[in-house]
């Protein structure tokens, strides 16, 4: 029994020294917290990886959350790039029958952060022919979306 009780003392004192070392990476590392990242940053948010804040800005944030951060730096590109799929286009109700197969009303439906393997121009992290059912002929409609 006195060997059993000393291990598992030994257990639990080591797994909140590793929890305190992890924590304190995450808080304290500065470019080492580099290495606690869930996946490489897109090539858009590089200059900000290691302010996971920024972006992440309450803990267990909701896609609401994530939505405010997203807009909180890019809503003044949105409007000078003449955003072609900008919130009201997805909230008129004549459109409700697309939302309920994409939630585009939410930039990280096609623009997903920590995912270099599937991350294509603009941050796309959908499949490349996605959008094509109801974009067939968008690289005609748009010189800019030719080879996406």
């Amino acid at each position: 029994m006195v060997r059993n009780a000393k291990f598992w003392t030994i257990w639990v004192i080591a797994t909140l020294a590793g929890g305190a070392v992890l924590v304190a990476g995450m808080f304290y590392g500065g470019k080492s917290r580099a290495n606690l990242l869930i996946g490489a940053t897109s090539h858009g948010h590089h200059q900000i990886e290691l302010a996971c804040n920024a972006c992440h800005t309450k803990a267990f944030g909701s896609a609401s959350d994530m939505q405010n951060a997203c807009m909180s730096c890019h809503a003044d590109d949105l409007k000078t790039s003449k955003d072609s799929h900008p919130k009201k286009k997805f909230t008129d109700p004549r459109n409700a029958d697309r939302l309920q197969k994409l939630a585009a009303t939410e930039c990280i439906t096609c623009h997903t952060e920590h995912k270099p393997e599937i991350t294509r121009t603009g941050g796309v992290t959908l499949p490349v022919d996605y959008c094509e059912l109801c974009h067939r002929d968008v690289g005609k409609d748009r010189p800019s979306h030719k080879d996406l």
